[in-house]
């Protein structure tokens, strides 16, 4: 069975939630890359530091270094606590960061492959009451 495209919550009012005016418009499409990454690989929230390095686009007239100086500046923008806001939008450790209330708003991987796993035996199911066993 093909799997489905997953998709991430992203609230209607995104354009306008305080807690991202305030950040630049790198920050906030690096934070919708983020809920993207982790709907697609289900990982609860957490996207290793790599994958986000990866996602940024050197420019020619930026050396190596003022390339990752800027990274890290976007970054950081999701790590800081804005004054109105109860908390950041991301947290980090050694290798990951962490949207920190991914799972408030999104499917975890449980509850997905659990779904899975009730459809899939719902479908056998049907399959089995209607005689159709070759599908």
């Amino acid at each position: 069975m093909k799997d489905k495209e997953r998709f991430a919550s992203l609230r209607g009012s995104y354009h306008a939630d305080p807690s991202m005016l305030g950040r630049s418009l790198e920050a906030r499409g690096l934070y919708a890359c983020g809920l993207s990454y982790c709907a697609a690989w289900m990982t609860d929230g957490k996207i290793p530091k790599a994958i986000v390095g990866s996602w940024f686009r050197a420019t020619p007239d930026c050396h190596a270094l003022c390339h990752a100086e800027h990274n890290a500046s976007v970054t950081r923008e999701l790590l800081v606590r804005l004054p109105h806001e109860r908390r950041p939008m991301w947290s980090e450790d050694d290798e990951f960061y962490w949207v920190i209330a991914y799972t408030e708003h999104n499917w975890t991987r449980k509850r997905i492959e659990d779904e899975r796993l009730k459809a899939a035996k719902r479908q056998a199911k049907h399959r089995r009451k209607s005689g159709d066993d070759n599908e």
